[in-house]
């Protein structure tokens, strides 16, 4: 049984580990000529946790990150609403994590490459195109040079996120993007140490390079657009943000332990994200071919989701894969039990667009969040 991975994002990534820990053939493949730690900060519930843990990656997780003890809503004066605590504070039998996601990915990339071998990851092949046969499934890559190669396989995992290339052509007439009008920018700063942090939302997620200074996540969002429309702009994790965009949305914040602007003005680069999904989709895949995380289901961004997604399908899509390379043989059935998955999906993706669209409308009266470690 060899499995092809298109994209070696977090998603891509909890695949190659969980399929590597039960002995399966794959090579995941990425766009990028070179895999770099992209992103900001993002949060790692016990639930997530767990099955990172199978992973055996959590010490080196601990080691660059911060564990979160509590959660707590102030308004857009600093006076406080509700708190509440985080992980096993709360009494979980694990810990939550607050970490850059560009440091999570490294370690995850890491750990592939010396469990599996490097050449099981495949940087600068941009998923093109795939053909089913009778005997696998044959995909076509297009490499930096501008050649293209096709490597076939038994199964084909399109882990290629928000954007995917494998769902469109599973989905040609998938609608796109949907954007709710709010725009967040989100950047990490050194900052000096605080008990707590806001939302806007901030939160430390690792040491700072000086002392006294954590290293510290920031989002700020801001209503710009009314209703559901195709975003301004192809989201992307690079797409720089500026000041006088944000500005506005910033200057409202009177905290009397934050100077908003100064946080995001001593931000050497931060980015902007228009906060989108995508209609629920009426089937994961055909065949031999399927999705996970974002490719699959992408749903509204908050710290929690951005890992939450991509483990539980890369979970359940191993648990039908290992069934099968138990035999030997590809099994219709037991694939098709996976993307079963999606039945489960489809009301949490609408739920977080309705709880997430009301909690930016209302960002007036309740619009900041703290994470206390």
């Amino acid at each position: 049984m060899k499995v092809l991975i298109a994209g070696a994002g977090l998603g891509g990534l909890a695949l190659a580990l969980a399929l590597q820990r039960r002995g399966i053939e794959f090579i995941a493949f990425d766009i990028a000529q070179e895999l770099k730690p992209l992103g900001v900060g993002i949060n790692i519930l016990p639930h997530a946790v767990g099955e990172l843990a199978e992973f055996d990656i959590i010490d080196a997780i601990e080691a660059v990150s911060v564990k979160t003890r509590e959660l707590r809503y102030v308004n857009k004066f600093g006076q406080h609403i509700i708190s509440e605590f985080r992980g096993r504070y709360a009494g979980h039998e694990l810990s939550q994590y607050s970490i850059h996601r560009g440091m999570l990915h490294s370690i995850m990339l890491a750990a592939v490459r010396e469990r599996a071998g490097s050449d099981t990851i495949r940087e600068g092949h941009g998923f093109v195109s795939f053909t089913q046969t009778s005997g696998g499934v044959i995909a076509l890559f297009r490499r930096s040079d501008g050649s293209t190669v096709e490597i076939p396989g038994d199964v084909l995992v399109g882990a290629d996120g928000i954007h995917s290339m494998v769902r469109a052509q599973l989905h040609p007439n998938d609608g796109g993007m949907l954007w709710n009008g709010t725009m967040m920018w989100r950047g990490t700063v050194d900052w000096p140490v605080f008990d707590g942090g806001e939302k806007i939302l901030y939160y430390p997620i690792a040491r700072g390079a000086k002392p006294g200074t954590m290293l510290t996540n920031w989002v700020l969002c801001g209503e710009v657009s009314k209703g559901i429309s195709p975003p301004p702009e192809r989201e992307s994790w690079s797409r720089r943000g500026t000041i006088g965009r944000a500005y506005s949305y910033a200057k409202n914040f009177k905290l009397p332990d934050l100077n908003v602007l100064a946080l995001i003005e001593a931000t050497p680069e931060f980015f902007e994200y228009p906060m989108c999904d995508r209609e629920p989709l009426t089937a994961w895949g055909t065949g031999r071919v399927t999705l996970i995380g974002d490719a699959a289901h992408p749903m509204y961004p908050s710290g929690p989701t951005a890992l939450r997604k991509p483990l539980s399908t890369a979970n359940g899509s191993v648990i039908s894969l290992r069934r099968m390379n138990q035999t030997k043989r590809y099994d219709s059935t037991k694939w098709s039990a996976y993307r079963l998955r999606r039945r489960l999906s489809d009301p949490i993706v609408l739920a977080a667009r309705s709880e997430l669209s009301t909690w930016c409308r209302s960002a007036r009266r309740t619009d900041l969040k703290s994470s206390r470690t």
